[in-house]
C-alpha cells in the first residue's frame, strides 16, 4: 500500500510540474521572414572602384534623398555571376533581394540583378 501511495504522489507531482512549466514558458514570437525589396543604383566593385574591401565584391551605391548609401552584395551565385560586369567599371542596375545590417554596413542578399537598358 505504501508503494502505491508513493507512486501516486510521484506521478501527481510530475504532472503538476509539467503543467506549471508549460504555463510559465512565454510563447516565442513568430519571426517574420524578411521580404525582398528592389534597390536601384550603380553597381561597382567594392575593391577596384570604391577601395572599400581587400578583395573583389559587388557593391551597390544608391542615392536617396540626396544622400549616398553603399550596400555590399553578399557573395552568392547571383552576385558572383554578375561581378564581371562591374569589376572594370560601373553599371546602372536594379537589385532585388533582402537587406540587413546597420546603415554603412548594410548587405543585400541578391536574388536578381538586372542591368538597366539605355
Amino acid at each position: 500500500m505504501k508503494f502505491i501511495t508513493t507512486l501516486f504522489a510521484t506521478v501527481l507531482f510530475a504532472g503538476l510540474t509539467a503543467i506549471a512549466a508549460e504555463k510559465s514558458a512565454p510563447a516565442a514570437p513568430a519571426k517574420e521572414a524578411a521580404k525582398p525589396e528592389s534597390f536601384s543604383g550603380w553597381a561597382q566593385c567594392a575593391k577596384c572602384a570604391l577601395g572599400l574591401t581587400p578583395s573583389c565584391q559587388n557593391a551597390l551605391v544608391v542615392t536617396k534623398d540626396g544622400k549616398e548609401e553603399t550596400f555590399f552584395l553578399t557573395q552568392n551565385d547571383v552576385s558572383q555571376d554578375f561581378h564581371s560586369n562591374v569589376c572594370s567599371g560601373q553599371v546602372e542596375v536594379t537589385v532585388t533581394g533582402v537587406a540587413k545590417g546597420p546603415v554603412g554596413e548594410r548587405e543585400i542578399l541578391a536574388s536578381k540583378i538586372e542591368a538597366k537598358k539605355k
